[in-house]
């Protein structure tokens, strides 16, 4: 058990730990559009994925597979993108929920800070940066945590409580709809998990689905 705690002290520490490391910015939004900014992020990140899956490899007691990191097939991608249609679908129906509200309880739900893309030159970047933290959030919150869970018989809905509530803490900064929006693709991408144990369909999934917003935020499409 003391091993479990040390590892995940250390998987959660590789996680949140380097966003110390990169710059800050008056403007958050303008580490999209900076080449230096993204490629600091990047290399972070795939640092980041390479320590947790080596944590991961050293204990024998689960293989790596049953974390979903399978070999990638063409169909995964496929896949992937049908459930993309599904995130979208959720985020649709929260906001169609939340502009049923009266207008200061709507104002209040959607107030928290939201990304923006500036620069249609920066997408090459952007697409490796949305894809790279998809995978670096599921491995985390859905490979990571309901796989550990399931190890020690904690009961996979109560394991996917604990990965949603990890993921809404990780978006708190995206005020309730963003916490919202989480919360139910959360669940959502934790049923994928379940279903399918592939980290590659939700990792892309999130990945392209965060890319298109990004996009579409340009036109000024939320």
């Amino acid at each position: 058990m003391i091993y479990y705690i040390i590892e995940a002290f250390f998987v959660i520490l590789t996680f949140f730990l380097p966003g110390y490391f990169l710059p800050r910015l008056e403007d958050p939004n303008d580490f999209l559009n900076s080449p230096l900014h993204l490629s600091i992020y990047l290399t972070l990140s795939l640092l980041q994925i390479i320590f947790m899956i080596f944590i991961l490899h050293r204990n024998k007691s689960i293989p790596l597979k049953d974390f979903g990191w399978v070999k990638p097939r063409v169909k995964d991608i496929l896949q992937a993108l049908l459930f993309i249609v599904g995130l979208y679908a959720l985020y649709y129906l929260l906001m169609l929920v939340i502009s049923m509200l009266p207008q200061m309880i709507q104002e209040t739900m959607i107030s928290g800070f939201r990304w923006k893309l500036e620069n249609l030159v920066m997408i090459p970047f952007i697409f490796i940066f949305c894809l790279i933290t998809g995978y670096r959030e599921e491995l985390l919150f859905r490979s990571y945590i309901i796989t550990r869970c399931s190890q020690f018989s904690i009961p996979v809905p109560y394991a996917i409580i604990i990965s949603v509530f990890s993921f809404g803490v990780l978006h708190l900064y995206e005020g309730i709809s963003g916490i919202l929006f989480a919360f139910f693709s959360g669940i959502y991408l934790s049923l994928i998990f379940v279903a399918k144990k592939n980290l590659h369909i939700i990792a892309v999934s999130h990945g392209i689905f965060n890319f298109t917003a990004l996009l579409l935020s340009y036109y000024g499409i939320e």
